[in-house]
């Protein structure tokens, strides 16, 4: 999904300079498992080392979690990974890092309110201000908790009523349920989601009869029960890639990990890797798009996920986008076909 990509990004070479000038400094003892912490960590951002943010260090520390790797080792990781991006700040390949700029304005925050409350004029307002809570609160209590004696009995079944069908209303608009099994009196929308989910497996190579159990470099997984977890690695334009991208929207493992995390996933079953697909297409804001009909808009959103939808126009989105739109459109028009063929 992301791997045949990631050498083509501007500030790819630098981060992998720096990663190599890093781990130079290193003990020689801990170099290997240095490399293989900040490489791990730059594939599961997905994105230059220079844009890194806390979220995607949080995120990376929860995927940690979510392997059952040894506490010990998550630690060690992630003190690599603080390290590396650390390192980068001070040399200047990189700009400050990222939770230090955030600590230091909270540090600033609390050292002004601190000498606020020490004053006292500060301690004045703070008092005035808890002596008018307690006063508000004790006015305001018996009357409430008289209303809710009145009314609970009447309105909480009702309401609780009311809101379970407005939930279960929403739901029903909301869930894409991608049913290999339904050929005819499908809603429109259903048909669109799977003409879409099959042009990205026809630009991701894996639109075969074996294309949910197709890795990295075309090699097949036997088994469903989970992400397969294995780098593969080939050469393109004289490089060497290596990705452990697998299925037939070629997840990276830690991405599947976030989003089976996220939907309560246990397998990795072709039904499993839909909603997957599913889910990611709606994260970047692109699944209504689907839903209506709006090819070209949903596809130029999703691109950052799934690159490979630019390789009919080398590169370029707009020059791939008639290709795209043909495979969509053949799709579509053969819905009674079942999905995945």
């Amino acid at each position: 999904m992301y791997a045949q990509h990631l050498d083509s990004q501007p500030h790819y070479s630098s981060d992998i300079e720096l990663i190599h000038l890093w781990v130079q400094r290193k003990n020689p003892d801990i170099q290997r498992s240095c490399w293989l912490a900040a490489n791990e960590f730059r594939l599961f951002a997905g994105k230059p080392l220079a844009q890194v943010t806390p979220g995607d260090i949080r995120a990376f520390a929860i995927c940690l979690k979510r392997r059952k790797l040894p506490s010990q080792s998550c630690k060690q990781k992630l003190s690599a990974v603080k390290s590396l991006l650390t390192y980068g700040s001070k040399t200047g390949m990189l700009p400050k890092v990222p939770w230090q700029a955030g600590s230091t304005h909270r540090q600033k925050m609390r050292s002004h309110l601190a000498k606020f409350l020490s004053s006292p004029v500060g301690f004045g307002c703070s008092w005035s201000l808890c002596v008018g809570l307690f006063f508000t609160l004790g006015l305001m209590t018996p009357p409430l908790l008289g209303q809710v004696s009145l009314t609970q009995g009447s309105l909480v079944k009702k309401d609780g009523e009311q809101l379970k069908s407005i939930h279960s209303s929403d739901r029903k608009k909301e869930v894409v349920t991608v049913n290999s099994s339904v050929k005819t009196g499908s809603p429109l929308y259903l048909d669109r989601t799977k003409a879409f989910l099959h042009t990205i497996a026809v630009a991701e190579g894996t639109n075969s009869p074996n294309g949910y159990r197709t890795q990295y470099t075309g090699t097949q997984f036997s088994s469903f029960r989970d992400h397969p977890r294995q780098v593969k690695c080939s050469r393109s334009y004289g490089k060497k890639l290596c990705s452990d991208a697998a299925g037939r929207y070629q997840f990276l493992s830690p991405t599947w990990d976030r989003f089976a995390k996220k939907l309560g996933i246990r397998d990795f079953t072709p039904a499993n890797q839909n909603r997957v697909a599913l889910e990611l297409i709606r994260e970047k804001g692109a699944l209504q798009d689907v839903k209506a009909g709006r090819f070209e808009v949903a596809a130029t959103k999703v691109t950052p996920v799934w690159p490979s939808l630019r390789r009919f126009g080398n590169g370029s989105l707009e020059k791939s986008m008639p290709k795209l739109k043909q495979v969509y459109q053949d799709r579509l028009e053969s819905s009674q076909l079942s999905f995945g063929d």
